[in-house]
């Protein structure tokens, strides 16, 4: 917040950002005004129910597993899981 101002008001006080601090603290606590979040920050949290068949979650992905014989061999993976049963599907392959 100190730096915006110092921005957009260069005839503002040198006065510290601790002080701006304490200032915006005073006043939404006055006021009773939220902390604003981000446009960018994302909001995470549970689905509402949804009829089965509607959604499900996919990931694509590689790991390199170990053989009987101690080398390794890179798989590919694709795994989902549907959102409404919960059940779980994975296939892997030696080929992308």
């Amino acid at each position: 917040m100190h730096d915006r101002l110092k921005e957009r008001y260069p005839s503002l006080p040198d006065v510290s950002a601790k002080t701006v601090y304490n200032y915006v603290m005073k006043i939404r606590q006055e006021y009773n005004l939220p902390k604003l979040k981000p446009a960018n920050e994302r909001e995470y949290g549970p689905l509402p129910d949804t009829p089965p068949g509607k959604y499900a979650q996919a990931d694509f992905g590689e790991y390199k597993l170990r053989k009987g014989d101690g080398s390794r061999i890179k798989v590919y993976f694709f795994a989902m899981i549907l959102e409404y049963s919960r059940h779980k599907f994975i296939w892997f392959r030696d080929k992308p």
